[in-house]
């Protein structure tokens, strides 16, 4: 999907706001709503009012009186709805953000419901795009995205940014961290904006670097949004930053501090977070040698829960169920791929390992991967060089991964 025009857009220091406005306007709908039906200005004045009067209203140098807005509706079809939206479209935009802050489903459903036959306006399809990410409906995302990218030029610049929002938060959805990161880079660039979405644009990009693996950008937001919603008692997204950071605390080797930052959330965790929390903290206890306590939080996991990268193989290797780790090992998520080869490298000797990276079926794991998955399967390479002494050919590894991720950010 071609998201360089809206990136080209939102980096220009200099967007005609007045101009962009004279198209959010009753007189430039009423215009646009004439041309689509083929009218001329005569054809629509007649008994209304003057062709210079009809003039004046569509280039905005006059707003029309109800009577004549009225029969001017009638005339070129205007439906009331999109008179609404057009004159309430900054308090709508604001419901929008606030709803998404607060991770407010009910709220958010009932002012989609207030948009959801309305066409062809900004407005509304920017709601809607919030409330399909929010309700994770994957293909209407989609098809809304590709229908508005060509408009992105007729919105203004507060639009454009929670368009851009909604539509990283859509590709982070789908996995498609190339294009979320770009979104990313520009709106990270601006975010001298209202405070909520300023913040939803903090929080977006700390979940996209917390999951491309970039620990120093993540934590340096992390800092920064921990403070807001500790101030602001935002119990929802505070527990899913800190649950977040602990992944990312793990990834970082740092078993113990993962474990301590679930523990400080554990009162607020409810069902549907157990898998996470449990894996976490069993595969932070399994890392620190403490098999018993680890074994305690991972028997309580689903078995094939895609959520955490690993856990089943932590699991398994705890209860040396090898051949129930090999049988079922395609049940897992499949973004996934190194487990088996993990299992391998971890659990046998030297000698199956090396088999293992140096023959044409460690290659061929390769193919078909995106940038992160080949960093997954690099860092597991570098861990094998390491304790085969290879550490030249480590460090050169090293180097490649990191080439890699700069690449992916420029």
């Amino acid at each position: 999907m071609n998201i360089t025009s809206l990136t080209r857009i939102i980096k220009k220091t200099k967007i005609n706001e007045a101009e962009k406005q004279k198209n959010l306007t009753i007189g430039a709908l009423a215009k646009r709503k004439r041309l689509n039906l083929g009218l001329t200005q005569s054809e629509v004045a007649k008994s209304i009012c003057s062709i210079s009067y009809l003039s004046k209203i569509e280039s905005n140098k006059i707003n029309p009186n109800p009577r004549c807005l009225e029969l001017l509706m009638e005339k070129v079809k205007i439906p009331k709805w999109e008179i609404y939206v057009l004159e309430n479209a900054p308090e709508l935009l604001q419901n929008s953000i606030d709803f998404f802050y607060d991770i407010d489903l009910d709220a958010y459903r009932s002012l989609y419901k207030d948009v959801e036959e309305i066409e062809d306006n900004h407005t509304a399809d920017i709601i809607k795009l919030g409330y399909y990410v929010m309700n994770k409906d994957k293909d209407s995302a989609k098809n809304l995205i590709e229908r508005d990218l060509s408009l992105v030029n007729s919105m203004d610049r507060d639009m454009i940014k929670i368009f851009a929002l909604y539509c990283g938060e859509y590709f982070l959805m789908v996995s498609d961290f190339e294009t979320a990161l770009s979104i990313a880079t520009v709106l990270s660039d601006t975010r001298k904006t209202e405070k909520k979405l300023s913040v939803l644009i903090d929080d977006f990009c700390f979940r996209l670097y917390y999951k491309t693996k970039r620990p120093a950008q993540a934590a340096n937001l992390f800092n920064e949004l921990l403070l807001v919603y500790s101030s602001s008692i935002h119990i929802p997204r505070l527990k899913t930053l800190k649950m977040e950071y602990a992944r990312l605390l793990f990834l970082e080797k740092e078993y113990q501090y993962a474990i301590d930052m679930c523990e400080s959330i554990k009162n607020l965790i409810k069902s549907e977070d157990e898998d996470v929390y449990n894996a976490i903290v069993g595969a932070s206890y399994y890392m620190l040698k403490k098999e018993i306590t680890a074994k305690e939080y991972l028997d309580k996991i689903n078995i094939y829960s895609p959520l955490f990268s690993n856990v089943v193989f932590y699991k398994y290797c705890l209860e040396e169920e090898k051949e129930s780790y090999i049988k079922n090992v395609k049940k897992l998520n499949e973004s996934n791929p190194n487990f088996y080869l993990e299992y391998f490298y971890r659990k046998e000797e030297n000698t199956v390992s090396r088999e293992l990276f140096e023959n044409e079926s460690f290659t061929k794991l390769f193919e078909g991967k995106n940038v992160y998955q080949i960093v997954e399967l690099y860092n597991l390479e570098r861990e094998y060089l390491m304790s085969i002494s290879k550490y030249k050919d480590s460090c050169l590894l090293a180097n490649k991964i990191k080439e890699l991720l700069d690449n992916q950010t420029n």
